[in-house]
């Protein structure tokens, strides 16, 4: 009889942001990012207290509602900006350092509602809206993306 395993559970909180949608990357020319010193030891901090509570998953928004972490020329991606890696590779590491997982949810539900008789929010907001904005952040930041970080050993999902 073929033995079968019990499906594993992990306890996970949500950590949705530190500044939202400035987590990773720049913001109009204004860098934020996990990676600055005063960010990297609060997230040291806050990561330490949730493993202290017994989690060993977080889940934590990457790009929010696309205002940062990538170029844009004529409103299609064109490629991460200089902080994204940065940013993403100092979280893996804290998360490493205090022997948690991390789950990132790529989007925000707010980047893909529209907007009518509004004007955008911020500069990249309208970049899911269409055929060719999806396809170039798909594969000029998404992909780069995946490539660098692939095989990070945090990294749940």
């Amino acid at each position: 009889m073929p033995h079968s395993s019990a499906p594993t559970f992990s306890l996970g909180v949500n950590y949705p942001w530190q500044n939202y949608g400035q987590d990773f990357g720049c913001v109009s020319g204004a860098h934020r990012g996990v990676s600055l010193p005063a960010n990297r030891d609060l997230l040291l901090r806050e990561f330490a207290r949730i493993r202290e509570a017994g989690a060993t998953v977080v889940r934590w928004f990457l790009f929010g509602d696309g205002r940062g972490g990538f170029l844009c020329e004529n409103g299609i991606p064109r490629s991460p900006d200089l902080y994204l890696f940065r940013d993403i590779a100092a979280a893996l590491q804290i998360a490493q350092q205090t022997q948690l997982q991390i789950c990132f949810s790529l989007i925000d539900y707010l980047w893909l509602q529209e907007h009518a008789n509004k004007p955008p929010a911020h500069a990249h907001e309208h970049v899911l809206h269409f055929a060719a904005g999806r396809e170039a952040f798909l594969h000029h930041v998404l992909i780069p993306l995946f490539h660098e970080f692939r095989a990070h050993p945090v990294i749940s999902a």
